[in-house]
């Protein structure tokens, strides 16, 4: 039912380079289901996942994409056209939010502010290392030697 994520370095100190740091994922599972008349809930299982670094940027990556996919199907396009270097369709998206009009309201919606929100924190990073962290200290020459290929290759896909 629930997640959490905590880095984590092999040894006693703690790194900012990516290509040491783990990932472990906690899985809690409940009782019931929330949402849920009582507040807590007994934890019945705990499982608990060490993702090695790059499989850890993999999951960092990949989650950043999923959440933006997410704002970018619910901002509505000004047009569809066709992207001549990728051959794909590419969406435009309107600078003016749009007003509510399902539900009758003049208020405008949010989506955009908040998916303008989401791209600066995955771009213009001032906490989190960010993508570009990741794609030096995984992508660069030097340092693929250091990992699987398949896996390199898995994150480069990623950040087409």
């Amino acid at each position: 039912l629930s997640t959490t994520a905590s880095l984590l370095t092999a040894g006693p100190k703690r790194s900012d380079d990516l290509s040491l740091q783990w990932k472990r994922r906690t899985i809690l599972t409940t009782e019931a289901t929330f949402p849920h008349l009582r507040r807590r809930l007994e934890v019945v299982d705990m499982q608990e996942t060490d993702l090695c670094p790059i499989d850890a940027a993999i999951d960092a990556i990949s989650c950043k994409n999923q959440e933006l996919r997410t704002y970018i199907d619910r901002v509505p396009m000004s047009s569809t056209s066709t992207n001549s270097r990728s051959g794909g369709t590419q969406r435009r998206i309107r600078a003016q939010p749009e007003t509510n009009t399902q539900s009758g309201s003049r208020e405008p919606t949010n989506i955009p502010f908040l998916m303008d929100m989401h791209l600066q924190g995955a771009l213009l990073t001032t906490v989190n290392a960010g993508p570009m962290a990741y794609a030096e200290a995984f992508l660069k020459l030097e340092n693929q030697i250091n990992f699987p290929s398949e896996k390199v290759a898995r994150l480069r896909e990623l950040f087409l």
